[in-house]
This record gives C-alpha cells, structure tokens and sequence, in this order.
C-alpha cells in the first residue's frame, strides 16, 4: 500500500497552491497528522514515494506543486524521524526523493528561462490525459513505487549516487516523463544528466539541513565529524553544494552542461628542465602540500582556465572536504577595498551571509582560494598599480602558510607581472588538446549532439590532419 501525499490532502480539500503560502509551523502540522495516519494505516517511509507522484502529473502542474511537495516531504521526514530513528535504507529512499525532485525543479527552471520549443509541446491542452496513460511511463514508475530499497542499495546508491540502480530507476522514469510531455528522446536524455550533474549538491544540502535524523548518511558527503555530528556549518555545506548545483547549468544555452564534454587539460609546469605534459588537476592537488607559494595556471585565451576552475572546485566541495574548503571567486566581479580580505569577500557569492574573513581566520579550516581571471581585474584609478598591490596581499596571505590561493591568468599578464616584482610561486601552462584528448572531446561532443553535427566541428581539424587515424 503507497501513501499518495496529493490524495491525502485532496480528502482533507487542502488546495497544494495554498500551501505554497504556508508557515514552515503549518507544514510541519500537516506532516505530523500525515505520520499519525500512516500509523493507524501501518504505512512506513518506503510507501512515500513523492516522485513518481510527480511525474505522473502533466508539466504545468508539476511546476506548480513540486517545491511544495519537495518541503512537505523533508517535514515528513523529520516527524517520521521524531517517531522512530529512521533506518539508513529508509532514510536514503526519502532523502534521494527529496534531492532530485529540488535537481528536477532547477532544471525545469533552466529550460523556462530559455524558452525552450518542448515546453510549448508540453502545455498543450489535455496533455494530463495522455501521460496518464503512457504505457512505458507507467511500467517505469511501478518500479520506484512501493519503495523496495535495501540497505545495500542504499549504501550503493549513497557511493554512487549517479551511477547506483535507485538513480538509474529514477532517471529512466523521468526521461520517460519528459518524452511524454514533448521532449525529444535526447533532449530528454540530456536534460536527466544535467540533473544528475546537480544531484550530489542536492543530496549534501538535505543531509546538512536534517542532520539529526540523517547521521547515518552523512559520512557519506564528508559532513560534520565523526566525533560530533551534529556540529555543522550550514553555511559551508550549503556553499558546497551550490559548486556542485551548478554542474547543471547549460553550457552557452545548449541542453547539455559543461561537464558533459568537459575533457581533463594538460599543462607543462614552467620550471627549468621540464618540458614534459601533465595532468592539471594532478599537478594542482600535489600543490596542496606547498603552503609556501602561489600556484599559478596559465595559458593563451580560451583554454579552458575558468572550466577548470568550475569543475575542480565542485571535485574538492565533494571529495577533499573537510581537508579543504574551495572558495571559487571570479576576479572580474571584486570590488577593491581597503584591505585583500575586503576586496576577495566583495566577489564571495555568499557575502550577504557571511565574511569570507571568518572562514579565512579559522584554524580549524583550511580553504583553497581559486581565483579565476588575474587578467580580468577590475580598472582603477591606480592604473597597473593596483594589481600589483593586488599581487602583493596575495603574497602576504599565502605567507600565513594556512591556506593554498591558485591564480589563473592569461600567459601575457604573468609575464608582465612576473619582470617587475619578485614573486614565489609555481606556475604550470595549459598545452592545446592532443590527439587523445580531442577524440574523447569528439566522443562526447557526439553524445551530447548528433553525429552529423559532431562532424562538422571536426571537418577542419581532419583536413588539417590533427587528427589521424
């Protein structure tokens, strides 16, 4: 037996566009009566399954009631919590919901803001009527509702979010969804794995948020300690998981995010005697160890500084927290102050919650500081002088020898600045594609496209013979 969350409140005439205007007290006394009478019902958390509720609606009304019934769910959650502790497969099954119902929301949000051509397919009149009864929609749904997770599943689906069997399930039934209402077979596969890139950000929010009752999921996404659980900085976990939420943005206005073709760069460290290519994200961990100095990555316009950027910091929020904290600020958007920690937290996306300073004053916490775009420092009246300055607070703070600041640069702008002040650091510079590299590119270009379209993008490459073969 299922407990269908939009039937329960239909009896009781509870409009879910009412709700929407509702105190988080108010939801939190619908959720207690809802856990009251899944105890007089003998319902448990695996009969919630508040996503295949979702996408058994038509497009305009799953916008309209998926945030609400996304918090009615983390309420219920909490009250089945207050209860009985939740077991972890328990626990899983209703905190994966949660995530990707909130992936699925932001994702639909995208495609609004684009005005893509599938939603026009997917308003149109009656469509209820016809996902209704989509026979493959249907069939994949039976799969998530009653729940059936084990606890091995569970820990699967919690080390591999993405690539687990619960994900899979839940991928296919909403790649189905979005076919049903208007989408193309690959816009819809392409849509689903931009959600899946947002997933893990999704997951580390909801744990942090209900730590108590989610503890046995927590080591999972490096939160708190093993010592004090409970012990958490909400604003840190929430700004690691905005780094990995936005994995899901579309990459200049396509279907797919930037992860999706992303291939790993190379770079020859500028160091006398080295002239061999190197991993870049190899050769940046490694300088994680060296508090002493700068690491610098540079390269020509348009090799991929800021992508690296963007994905590394999500790879640290994930896999090197507590260790260390990423920090991604773009230098283009500070402001200068009075002193550096003034002009950093200036384009600190979080500043209007928190001093970037507290967290650069804790020893408790070491920060990478990912500075993107040296060359893109804001004009000022001091002229060149300004960065200079710039440089030199720079130089001050990793002198501290607490936390490790990486500098992206355009080549040029290193070396103007490099023959006129002395300056410690280790630089590295990013090497066009090789062969290799450019045929995983095309492999996952052609994913992520048609192979007609993928072609073209390779027409002068090939007459240019770059590549053979």
């Amino acid at each position: 037996m299922n407990l269908s969350l939009r039937q329960w409140l239909a009896e009781r005439q509870i409009e879910i566009s009412h709700i929407k205007t509702f105190a988080a007290g108010q939801l939190a006394g619908i959720a207690y009566r809802i856990v009251q009478d899944m105890e007089l019902k003998s319902l448990m958390p695996l009969d919630i399954c508040t996503l295949a509720e979702v996408l058994q609606l038509p497009l305009g009304t799953a916008e309209q009631e998926i945030s609400v019934l996304a918090s009615l769910s983390e309420h219920l959650l909490r009250n089945l919590s207050q209860k009985k502790a939740l077991k972890r497969n328990e626990g899983t099954w209703l905190a994966f919901q949660i995530a990707y119902l909130l992936a699925l929301e932001q994702i639909l949000l995208q495609e609004e803001q684009l005005k893509r051509p599938w939603l026009n397919r997917a308003k149109i009149p009656l469509q209820a009527t016809i996902i209704i009864s989509d026979p493959q929609l249907q069939g994949l749904l039976k799969t998530l509702s009653p729940g059936k997770l084990t606890d091995t599943q569970a820990e699967q689906a919690l080390s591999s979010v993405a690539d687990s069997l619960l994900v899979q399930q839940m991928n296919h039934a909403t790649v189905a969804w979005l076919m049903a209402n208007g989408a193309e077979e690959l816009e819809a596969k392409l849509l689903t794995q931009r959600l899946d890139n947002s997933l893990p950000g999704y997951l580390l929010k909801i744990i942090a948020q209900n730590s108590a009752p989610l503890a046995q999921l927590q080591k999972f996404f490096c939160i708190g300690t093993p010592e004090d659980v409970l012990n958490i900085d909400l604003y840190k976990e929430n700004y690691r998981a905005s780094l990995l939420q936005t994995l899901s943005t579309p990459l200049l206005m396509e279907h797919f995010a930037l992860k999706n073709i992303y291939v790993p760069l190379s770079g020859i460290p500028q160091e006398p005697n080295s002239e061999q290519s190197i991993d870049l994200k190899t050769w940046v961990e490694k300088q994680l160890n060296d508090l002493e100095t700068i690491a610098v990555i540079e390269s020509e316009p348009g090799y991929g500084k800021s992508s690296f950027c963007q994905i590394w910091a999500a790879e640290v929020a994930l896999k090197l927290y507590p260790h260390w904290m990423p920090i991604l600020i773009r230098l283009q958007d500070i402001k200068y102050g009075k002193s550096l920690l003034e002009t950093l937290n200036s384009g600190f996306t979080l500043n209007a919650h928190v001093n970037l300073s507290t967290w650069l004053e804790q020893t408790n916490n070491r920060c990478v500081l990912l500075l993107d775009g040296l060359d893109e420092l804001p004009a000022s009246h001091q002229g060149n002088r300004a960065k200079k300055i710039f440089i030199q607070q720079l130089l001050q703070l990793q002198s501290q020898e607490q936390h490790k600041i990486v500098l992206t640069s355009r080549s040029q702008t290193v070396e103007e600045i490099t023959s006129e002040i002395p300056l410690q650091w280790r630089r590295i510079k990013i090497q066009p594609l090789e062969i290799n590299q450019l045929k995983q590119w095309f492999q996952q270009w052609a994913f992520v496209q048609s192979l007609p379209t993928s072609q073209n993008f390779f027409y002068i490459p090939k007459t240019s013979r770059i590549i053979c073969q």
